[in-house]
């Protein structure tokens, strides 16, 4: 499992291992707000494992003021979509490595845009 700070992830992390079958669960940090952290990421988790059984995106971000990343992105639109497309395709060789991998991804509920909210979002001015 990732996480940003250290103290919540290993928080979380005790708390998956109470509620589950395994204390094989492993902590790494990242931020979804930088590409760079992300890469760092996915090479810390290629180095350190042979595969990927479960891979589930759900970071995310609602924020009431328009913020840019330092990757010159909407910063809802980077952490909620881009990065878990990076960090997905960055891990996708651990997945197809692992014999019955499953990939999920969550949405925020709040993070939907209403149709007529598309117009006002700057992130949809990006080609990638």
């Amino acid at each position: 499992m990732t996480a940003r700070h250290p103290e919540k992830g290993e928080e979380a992390r005790q708390e998956v291992i109470q509620r589950g079958s395994s204390d094989r669960v492993h902590l790494l940090l990242g931020d979804s707000s930088s590409f760079e952290s992300t890469r760092s990421l996915a090479g810390r988790f290629m180095q350190k494992f042979p595969r990927l059984d479960v891979l589930v995106n759900n970071a995310g971000a609602v924020l009431s003021d328009r913020r840019v990343t330092e990757d010159g992105f909407e910063m809802t639109f980077q952490v909620n979509h881009l990065a878990h497309f990076l960090l997905t395709g960055l891990l996708l060789e651990r997945l197809q490595a692992a014999p019955r991998a499953r990939h999920f991804r969550k949405y925020p509920r709040n993070a939907r845009l209403r149709p007529e909210q598309v117009g006002e979002c700057p992130a949809f001015a990006y080609t990638l």
